[in-house]
């Protein structure tokens, strides 16, 4: 199932490119002994703009642990990178219109970023 969400990871990221000239995106993203499937990066100072958390969960299985993912959202927040929350059944539905709304956000936290 890691390897799931990785995939699932990957087509985001190749849905984004399109919007994203600058922003780098990023696989497999390690923080605090943790994998997170995407992540978006500012080109030039390699910081985190946003780790994309799908479904409201970083985990893929029926069993989540919440005081991993607990943790794993703190050390997020003290690092000060935001969660991007996308829906898997708002994406079917529209997926083009989801993927646009999620650029305009990394933009925006670009755009943010650099003033």
């Amino acid at each position: 199932q890691q390897q799931q969400v990785a995939d699932e990871g990957i087509f985001m990221a190749e849905a984004l490119r399109p919007y994203l000239n600058q922003i780098n995106i990023v696989h497999d993203f390690h923080i605090n002994h943790a994998v997170l499937p995407l992540v978006c990066q500012h080109p030039s100072s390699g910081t985190p703009l946003a780790a994309v958390w799908a479904d409201g969960s970083f985990m893929n299985t029926l069993h989540t642990d919440w005081l991993w993912e607990y943790r794993l959202i703190r050390a997020l927040q003290e690092k000060n990178i935001p969660l991007i929350s996308v829906s898997s059944t708002a994406y079917w539905r529209d997926g083009r219109e989801e993927i646009r709304k999620l650029a305009g956000t990394l933009l925006n936290l670009d755009h943010e970023n650099a003033d």
